[in-house]
């Protein structure tokens, strides 16, 4: 069969080889947008460049040592061969390729591809091969054989990527639909909202970030661990799934904001840490080694077995912390006693008592209870640190969990008054239809001046604070630094009846009494059938509230702008930069501004990306705005890759509001300060700002803070 040659110096174009043909370009030579198929093998020898290849049916791309190869397209039957490198050479260098459906490339020893886009084709990593940014999609496969090395791999929907038994796979992003199965070792991976990683025998992962949606399943044999033992590079699930199977082990994971690690009977987790909104479930069987490490606040450990692990727990201290004991079934008459010798702590429900081991620590001021789990379990809860809410009373104050009917509160407006009625309520917020409705509002110290409140004061939403000689429920107040609504799991409002509706004092701060409005029964000590989800509003002001209740008009805005000028008094400060800026795996990259044009330059390796600023509520941080809306910049204009991009554009995903705007002043869309950009990596993106809101520049973040069993509201 004939060979064409291609020497040093020359450059042929659009070149066919077929039927047992050969094309062989030289050191030197190079080919352009050749097509190879039915038989036809080009080989691109040590200093050859082969470009913009077409390789099909029975056709054969064969890259040896130092040979390059870029932009060619392995079609059904087509083959890439990165060849093997030479004893002292280095292998093939294939950069820039697509392999489509049916078609296939095989990386040898020292061989190199780079930057390659698999949709729906295979490509294989023998022994001391490299595959770099890898991006896999529509049912594309990757395997790093042992020996061989993947890095920054992005598998996308119905694409797979394979770790075999001795293989390194690293920084691979697990998209929608994508799934990665290791057998060999991964590490530094981020799996994403509908991906899965699958951690097979003998397998590990190391430093794997589990986002929002992603789940992590490692199976018989199958290793999770912590390499650094630190948070910023350990095995996390962030919004994401740790499964851990019968014969898996997970070693240092960190469940954190909404993250689950379960571990199945068999299965074993090795010093898990439960972050802020994580959760730690250990299913009956499960086995433990090590502490279970509470940090943050809400967190939540749920132990199946009726008879909890002897492992000791750490940090079971902070409010919003939860153990639920799934087994123990609550009856109402649970009693929690706390060991100082032993650090042990023991619930007894119904006859049957359950305990825990805690961690050796100082747990002065520390308080516990019991509550349903709302499955028929008893759970735990750190039911104050310290004390509770203070309520001023004619013998000092005293906590509000602590008072009972007959004690004198002080009255803001001068004298005293009995208390006649204690109401408690305990709030899942997460089962509630309306969780705005029932999260509780965080009152700074002194927001409304010296002492007032003296010290931090948690209100529920609904809870009317006495101000310029009216009521006003705090939701109306909320400013964004001293009055700001946290987002909790579980809360338990605590409310004061006393004979007559009063304002009486709470860590110094005047707030309303409890007044009677038929909602008794949304207390689980009224008396009348319980509420499901009781509404805390005042109904029946005219007649039975002492003062004018105020939703809105001069009065609620004189309120709010002299809170705003306390807010500036205290230290907290305004501004007009919005500080744009944009993530892309995990990278923060920071603009070139000109005038209102913010230019970023898109790695390759990125999958979508995410515009981030400052943002604000204007109805809380000015007093002449009603927008309720969370507002980060106003965007009129986006270019990508040297191509406008609609403000509706599909490609803009969650983070946007709607667009406005007319055909005159133009069109701009707000985004709500975290906006998502499906776009792919490699180009440049500049983002045209229309307006941008004043924000604060410190904002309190609304911190999940948990279950509050004995705050005044």
């Amino acid at each position: 069969m004939p060979t064409i040659f291609v020497s040093a110096g020359v450059t042929s174009t659009g070149l066919s080889v077929s039927g047992g043909s050969s094309l062989d370009v030289l050191q030197g030579g190079t080919t352009s947008g050749a097509v190879i198929l039915n038989g036809g093998v080009e080989v691109v020898s040590s200093g050859g460049t082969a470009a913009n290849t077409t390789v099909s049916n029975g056709g054969i791309l064969s890259a040896s040592t130092y040979g390059f190869d870029s932009g060619s397209v392995i079609s059904s039957g087509g083959t890439l061969i990165a060849s093997q490198a030479t004893a002292s050479g280095y292998g093939a260098n294939a950069f820039a390729d697509t392999v489509l459906l049916g078609g296939s490339a095989v990386v040898f020893s020292k061989g190199w591809i780079n930057s390659a886009s698999v949709q729906g084709g295979s490509v294989t990593v023998s022994a001391g091969g490299f595959a770099q940014e890898t991006t896999l999609t529509a049912g594309g496969v990757l395997t790093i054989s042992a020996g061989g090395s993947g890095n920054i791999a992005l598998v996308g929907s119905g694409a797979a990527f394979i770790v075999s038994s001795g293989g390194l796979g690293s920084q691979t992003t697990v998209s929608n639909g994508g799934t990665e199965t290791v057998l060999g070792l991964e590490a530094f991976s981020t799996v994403q909202s509908g991906g899965t990683v699958v951690v097979s025998q003998g397998g590990t992962t190391s430093a794997v970030f589990v986002a929002n949606g992603g789940t992590e399943i490692v199976l018989t044999g199958g290793t999770a661990i912590v390499t650094s033992g630190t948070a910023d590079y350990g095995l996390r699930a962030s919004g994401g799934t740790i499964n851990v199977s019968s014969g898996g082990t997970t070693s240092g994971a960190i469940v954190m904001n909404g993250g689950i690690e379960v571990v199945s009977s068999g299965g074993t987790a090795i010093v898990t840490t439960i972050g802020n909104g994580g959760t730690l479930s250990l299913l009956s069987g499960a086995a433990v080694g090590g502490l279970m490490q509470f940090s943050g606040g809400n967190g939540d450990l749920v132990i199946e077995a009726l008879v909890p692990p002897s492992n000791p727990i750490a940090g079971f201290v902070s409010a919003g912390d939860t153990i639920d004991l799934d087994q123990l079934i609550y009856f109402g008459s649970t009693a929690v006693s706390f060991n100082g010798t032993t650090d042990t702590l023991t619930v007894t429900e119904g006859g049957v008592s359950a305990t825990v081991q805690l961690a050796a620590a100082d747990y002065t001021g520390v308080k516990w209870a019991a509550q349903s789990d709302s499955g028929g379990g008893t759970q735990i809860l750190v039911a104050c640190v310290a004390e509770g809410t203070l309520i001023g009373t004619d013998d000092g104050e005293v906590p509000v969990e602590m008072l009972v009917p007959g004690n004198r509160v002080l009255l803001a407006r001068g004298g005293t008054a009995p208390v006649v009625w204690l109401g408690f309520r305990r709030l899942d917020c997460r089962r509630h239809p309306r969780p705005q409705d029932v999260m509780p509002v965080r009152v700074q110290a002194e927001a409304f001046g010296p002492s007032h409140p003296y010290a931090d004061l948690l209100l529920s939403p609904d809870h009317s604070i006495y101000a310029d000689g009216v009521l006003i429920p705090v939701r109306y107040l909320l400013n964004g630094v001293t009055v700001v609504q946290e987002p909790v799991s579980n809360i338990t409002y605590w409310h004061v009846e006393l004979p007559a509706h009063d304002v009486l004092l709470a860590h110094g701060l005047p707030i309303e009494s409890y007044l009677e409005t038929g909602n008794r029964g949304a207390f689980e000590n009224g008396g009348a059938p319980l509420a499901l989800h009781p509404d805390f509003a005042m109904t029946v002001w005219k007649e039975h509230g002492c003062a004018e209740l105020v939703r809105d008009g001069a009065a609620l805005e004189a309120v709010r702008s002299w809170l705003l000028d306390r807010a500036a008094a205290l230290g907290y400060a305004t501004t007009r930069d919005p500080d744009v800026r944009v993530i892309a795996n995990r990278r923060i990259l920071r603009p070139v501004v000109q005038s209102n044009i913010y230019r970023f330059h898109i790695p390759a390796a990125a999958c979508g990306v995410r515009l981030l600023s400052r943002s604000t509520v204007p109805a809380q941080s000015r007093d002449d705005s009603t927008d309720a809306r969370r507002l980060g910049v106003a965007v009129s204009r986006i270019v990508y890759a040297g191509g406008e991009i609609a403000i509706d554009d599909p490609r803009l995903s969650s983070g946007w509001h709607d667009a406005e705007g007319d055909g005159k002043a133009g069109a701009w869309r707000w985004t709500d300060g975290n906006a998502g950009l499906a776009l792919p990596g490699g180009h440049v993106l500049d983002i045209e700002i229309a307006m941008a809101e004043r924000y604060w520049v410190d904002e309190r973040p609304g911190d999940f803070i948990g279950p509050e069993a004995v705050r005044a509201t």
